[in-house]
């Protein structure tokens, strides 16, 4: 129900691709973001409604150079955020981003569970053969 007023607010509203730009970055650089998985969500539904702002941008590159900035971070990095980090995980799969996948497939070995389901969620939606093939090199160059 929640998901569903916010993409009717979206829809009515008529944003075009800057406006919603920059509720994306209102939204996950806002005070309410939290790094810590506990305190992430402050309402229900916050990383649907970041895909539902994505969906809407068409071609546009902002999404996936996001993205693919975020992934790479470290928890040993100052600007680390685990909340982006999630956030960035479900786009990849929203997005598509082939280029994710090995970033996707070392989370599934996190220890929070909400970024495992995440990850196989967006490698579900990713798709194809980088998919398949990606825990085989994942593995063989761990071993």
């Amino acid at each position: 129900m929640l998901q569903n007023n916010f993409e009717a607010r979206i829809s009515v509203q008529r944003l075009d691709v800057d406006d919603r730009w920059a509720m994306f970055v209102h939204l996950v650089y806002g005070d309410e973001l939290s790094n810590e998985f506990d305190d992430f969500y402050p309402w229900p539904g916050f990383v649907e409604r970041v895909e539902c702002l994505f969906r809407g941008m068409g071609d546009d590159e902002r999404p996936v150079r996001w993205v693919m900035e975020i992934l790479p971070r470290t928890i040993n990095e100052n600007n680390y955020n685990r909340g982006r980090e999630l956030i960035a995980v479900s786009l990849s799969g929203v997005l598509r981003l082939t280029e994710a996948t090995p970033y996707l497939i070392a989370l599934l070995h996190d220890d929070n569970r909400e970024m495992v389901e995440q990850a196989v969620r967006s490698l579900s939606r990713i798709g194809g053969d980088a998919v398949i093939e990606a825990p085989d090199r994942w593995f063989a160059d761990a071993g």
